[in-house]
């Protein structure tokens, strides 16, 4: 299937609903989203047991920046986070793992900063109140970059582990995935009468 480049540009632009008609909720989520979502989040999608290895996403990425690993497919540093892999996949087979959303979340809570100055003896104590507290945040701030760039790719070789792919198919974890799918929490809206793309619903 090949899109016109001006649609591709569209969803590349439009990945989420338009904010005054939107509900509070995804409103908030496509902010975030753009924040930190675009360069972060969309390196961390996984594919499940449904992908087939058709690599529509390979070749529809606008950014060649999409390669595969045994056999699922994974996101280098050309990845702008337009999400148009996930659109375009037939079987809804791109997903966001709950281990990445839960170790991520827990992972804010470590003391970064502190680790840093004991690995490598730093002392700020004779620095005033407001540049130690700035450098210990800006250690801390890399501390959690480099960890959760660590942690993602242990995610994605987890999530290639057949039982892993199992245990996305039981029921109650399928429902889950279903609901927090990057579809349904940044939807796009096509234009009018188009009928180049039909998009997958969750």
């Amino acid at each position: 299937m090949n899109l016109p480049k001006r649609l591709q540009r569209y969803i590349i632009e439009s990945q989420t609903y338009s904010f005054k008609k939107a509900p509070a909720y995804v409103k908030v989520m496509a902010f975030l989203y753009k924040l930190v979502g675009r360069k972060f989040l969309a390196k961390l999608f996984v594919t499940s047991d449904s992908c087939i290895g058709c690599k529509q996403c390979l070749t529809m990425c606008p950014n060649q920046a999409i390669d595969f690993r045994f056999h699922n497919p994974r996101r280098n540093s050309k990845c702008k986070g337009c999400l148009l892999c996930v659109y375009l996949c037939p079987n809804q087979a791109i997903i966001l793992p709950l281990s990445t959303l839960i170790g991520g979340f827990l992972l804010l809570f470590l003391p970064y900063d502190a680790f840093i100055k004991e690995l490598f003896s730093l002392q700020f104590s004779s620095l005033s109140m407001f540049l130690d507290t700035l450098l210990s945040l800006l250690l801390w701030s890399v501390g959690y970059i480099v960890c959760i760039f660590i942690f993602g790719k242990i995610s994605f070789l987890f999530s290639t582990l057949p039982i892993v792919k199992k245990v996305r198919r039981n029921q109650y974890v399928a429902q889950i995935y279903r609901k927090i799918h990057p579809i349904n929490v940044f939807p796009v809206i096509l234009p009018k009468n188009n009928n180049n793309l039909n998009m997958p619903k969750v």
